[in-house]
């Protein structure tokens, strides 16, 4: 409905003016047809300091003849994207409920994750400052002026690294010479033999039908899968497995991707020195992340294609291919993107929920 510029006007006096808080927002603490009020009294007073803190006092101010309104200036700013580290904390729910396994969050915990890092017997396991960097991303990516895309980003980011605990590969120098660079016959024994080795935990040792791999079986198949994958990865010397292993929240790995990425930042990340600040500082660690969701690889588009696809049964599925190559702990992505749409978007999505995730109210 048009309005005149005296009811403008005098709309934006009452939306500046700090007098008029109690007249304009007590509907936030009724009861309304069934609907429970939105705040309680401690939570209107501090609805009111922090609006207080926003207006504008000055009389020359309140009476100029504004003609933006405000609700679009709010919209605008909401696309940067910006969160403050009290918001991205609020990105972990407290509680994550996925089946009958229950794991909660404590808020310190998780502080001091987004902002002090994770350390681990002397080593560094997740830099400092993601609550610096990740806006600063979500703004150079464009991520802002979608919500879907940063829920979609984040819910793959906090199972990739753990729910932000490490963004490094594990593994010795035997696993990293046997997942990219090449494995002899007796090493596909010795994995075939112990169903703790990563043969049966990343499903190496099973058939496309589910079944298993005889040992003679294994040992004729794998060496050749080790070698493909070296080539595509373009690890070419002895130690290219180590060397390149899996650094950044969605972890980039082998020779070619780090040359691809040093040439994209014009820094060489191909030394050791270098390779090793993708772990280290968290713009490399988040930027090359970025770097991958956008680039179109051997994926035909970029991710962001799938994420902003409308909602369906197959679009996490897609995304998740497209990070991890599979659909590892699916469950848990697609329930922290149940989660995140909420956090980061106006609307209640209406889709299954994937497992049961709660956030503490600050």
């Amino acid at each position: 409905m048009a309005i005149s510029d005296c009811q403008w006007h005098h709309q934006r006096i009452h939306a500046c003016d700090a007098a008029r808080l109690e007249a304009r927002w007590s509907w936030l603490t009724r009861s309304e047809n069934g609907v429970p009020a939105r705040l309680n009294a401690e939570g209107f007073e501090q609805f009111k300091k922090h609006a207080r803190a926003l207006c504008i006092d000055q009389k020359e101010v309140l009476m100029a003849k504004w003609r933006f309104n405000p609700r679009e200036f709010l919209v605008q700013f909401r696309r940067n994207r910006w969160m403050s580290l009290r918001e991205l904390i609020q990105t972990i729910p407290r509680k994550v409920k996925l089946g009958n396994i229950e794991t909660t969050f404590a808020w310190g915990s998780v502080l001091d994750k987004v902002r002090d890092g994770t350390t681990k017997d002397g080593k560094l396991k997740f830099p400092a400052k993601l609550y610096l960097s990740l806006p600063a991303l979500f703004r150079k990516y464009l991520f802002g002026t979608s919500p879907s895309r940063s829920a979609h980003f984040l819910s793959q980011a906090l199972v990739e690294t753990d729910t932000f605990s490490s963004i490094f590969e594990r593994g010795d120098s035997r696993y990293f010479r046997t997942m990219y660079e090449e494995i002899t016959p007796q090493e596909c024994a010795e994995d075939h033999d112990n169903e703790r080795s990563v043969a049966w935990q990343l499903r190496y040792a099973y058939k496309p039908d589910g079944s298993k791999y005889s040992r003679e079986e294994y040992q004729r198949i794998r060496p050749p899968q080790v070698k493909k994958k070296a080539l595509q990865l373009g690890n070419v010397e002895r130690g290219d497995g180590d060397r390149f292993k899996g650094r950044g929240l969605i972890q980039l790995t082998g020779r070619s991707n780090y040359v691809e990425y040093s040439r994209y930042r014009g820094r060489d990340f191909t030394n050791d020195a270098g390779a090793d600040l993708i772990g280290r500082e968290m713009y490399n660690a988040l930027d090359s992340a970025f770097k991958y969701w956008i680039a179109k690889g051997n994926l035909k588009m970029n991710i962001n294609r799938y994420a902003d696809r409308e909602i369906q049964n197959g679009q996490l599925a897609e995304v998740t291919r497209a990070v991890n190559g599979g659909t590892t702990h699916i469950d848990s992505r697609g329930a922290y993107l149940d989660y995140l749409r909420q956090f980061l978007g106006d609307e209640k999505y209406p889709m299954k929920m994937h497992g049961k995730l709660q956030r503490e109210e600050v």
